[in-house]
């Protein structure tokens, strides 16, 4: 199995994500068209969820609350997590909505879930730890538009 090692100020083990969500969709079609698994087929367990759970707690030590919503930016590799981010939401909400018509194990929803909240935290600490600043929606601005 593939492992994504953060080096800066933590050395994190996760299982690659990328790889994984991509199983997950060969995973849904195979199972929906031959219902059956194969030798050494990749399976999204709760131990993944698990993984990905203490990523974000370990990350977020080093993060301040957040008291405004984060608009995508800074550097370019924070850039990139925030749009895999947006990509993995609307994996979710594709899993979410075919869960209301055909069987969908709900520790996959839940792992793509997780996967989502991982990558918003990750961005966020990558933008920390390269001196990037976070932008902030401002409400007045907002207002003021109107």
């Amino acid at each position: 199995m593939s492992h994504l090692s953060i080096q800066p100020q933590h050395n994190l083990k996760t299982s690659c994500a990328g790889r994984k969500t991509s199983c997950l969709m060969l995973e849904a079609f195979w199972r929906q068209h031959r219902g059956k698994t194969f030798k050494n087929m990749p399976q999204v367990v709760t131990r993944d969820v698990v993984r990905l759970e203490k990523l974000i707690d370990r990350c977020q030590k080093d993060l301040k609350p957040l008291k405004e919503f984060i608009l995508p930016g800074g550097g370019k590799v924070s850039g990139f997590l925030h749009q895999a981010r947006t990509v993995c939401r609307r994996a979710e909400r594709l899993c979410v909505a075919l869960s209301k018509t055909e069987p969908v194990d709900p520790t996959i929803i839940k792992f793509v879930n997780r996967l989502s909240d991982a990558l918003f935290v990750l961005a966020r600490w990558v933008a920390k730890t390269q001196g990037e600043p976070e932008f902030l929606w401002e409400r007045d601005v907002a207002k003021k538009v109107e």
